[in-house]
């Protein structure tokens, strides 16, 4: 119901509807928290701030990527982009930041990202290509660095 909110331009409500879901004591998931965090997009910076921070603290949720992504995206107009926590990144992790700061247009963000990588001798896994009906899977032959 969060996302739906969200997707309708309904950020206030969406808020209203996840502080009621506390008060009820409805457990929020990921999930949830990726919608509201979503819905702070839309000018609660603060508000999606203390959402993130308690999604690990009080919930014990601990942030995926997509989260991370959702925060960077709440942070970006504010200037506010600061990634800490390197070491626990895969290759895929790395490309996904660097196309999200490619995307915010911090384009000296992105190489730093590619820098790393190169330097770390991280690479991504390579993927899977699926084709429509059910040809199947194959695996991609190129892995990106």
């Amino acid at each position: 119901m969060i996302i739906g909110l969200v997707a309708h331009g309904l950020a206030l409500d969406a808020v209203s509807v996840f502080s009621h879901m506390v008060e009820e004591k409805v457990f929020p998931d990921s999930i949830t928290f990726l919608g509201i965090l979503t819905a702070c997009g839309r000018g609660f910076v603060e508000l999606g701030q203390r959402y993130f921070d308690i999604m690990s603290k009080e919930y014990s949720i601990e942030p995926k990527l997509e989260h991370y992504r959702t925060n960077v995206d709440l942070l970006a107009p504010l200037g506010e982009i600061a990634v800490t926590n390197l070491s626990s990144l895969d290759g895929g992790d790395y490309v996904m930041l660097s196309d999200t700061y490619c995307s915010l247009n911090k384009w000296n963000n992105s190489t730093y990202m590619r820098e790393i990588m190169m330097r770390e001798g991280v690479r991504k896994d390579h993927g899977k290509i699926c084709t429509p009906r059910n040809q199947g899977c194959r695996q991609n032959s190129e892995a990106v660095e």
